[in-house]
């Protein structure tokens, strides 16, 4: 991605989509590290630590609390920007100019999916057949996408102990890569 790509978060807006959360989060990450924002937006606000009266004067640990707030402002009036529909209000119930706090509310509220978001992708999943319509890559593409949507919700195909459903597409040297 280029910094100056116009198809991507925060230029394309997220809408919240449950399809659309693995591509804006990659987007994301990217953008954050394009930017240079990473760092600031996975350390720890200096105010939740005490400050050592030994190792800094007051003058010191307020410029360093300055310029946190100041940098998580900036994140945030940009991402901010990014998110339309349900995402848009998802983004502001959390706390304003809190950039953290921002991404981890989208992805609370858009991205870890619910027992009953699970229930019906596993369901979906071994009920998955090929249709006359449909190549075959792009049912081996649709079955790894859902393989690696289970997994990052915690929900294991059972590869390692190969269940009767995974056990059958064995077979298929695109599914056995992706266990």
């Amino acid at each position: 991605m280029t910094s100056d790509d116009r198809r991507a978060f925060p230029h394309s807006q997220y809408n919240g989509s449950e399809e659309g959360f693995e591509e804006y989060e990659t987007d994301k990450d990217a953008w954050l590290i394009d930017k240079g924002y990473e760092t600031h937006v996975n350390s720890v606000d200096p105010r939740s630590i005490p400050r050592v009266s030994a190792d800094e004067s007051e003058e010191e640990y307020e410029r360093r609390c300055k310029k946190f707030d100041d940098n998580d402002k900036k994140i945030w009036v940009k991402a901010i920007r990014g998110y339309t529909g349900a995402a848009r209000r998802t983004a502001l119930l959390a706390p304003k100019y809190k950039a953290a706090a921002l991404f981890a509310q989208i992805k609370a509220a858009h991205g870890d999916k619910s027992d009953k978001q699970v229930t019906r992708l596993v369901r979906e999943f071994t009920g998955r057949a090929k249709d006359h319509s449909k190549t075959i890559d792009a049912f081996n593409q649709e079955w790894t996408d859902s393989v690696r949507i289970m997994r990052a919700n915690v929900q294991d195909t059972g590869c390692s102990s190969c269940s009767d459903t995974c056990s059958r597409m064995h077979s298929d040297k695109s599914h056995e890569a992706s266990c």
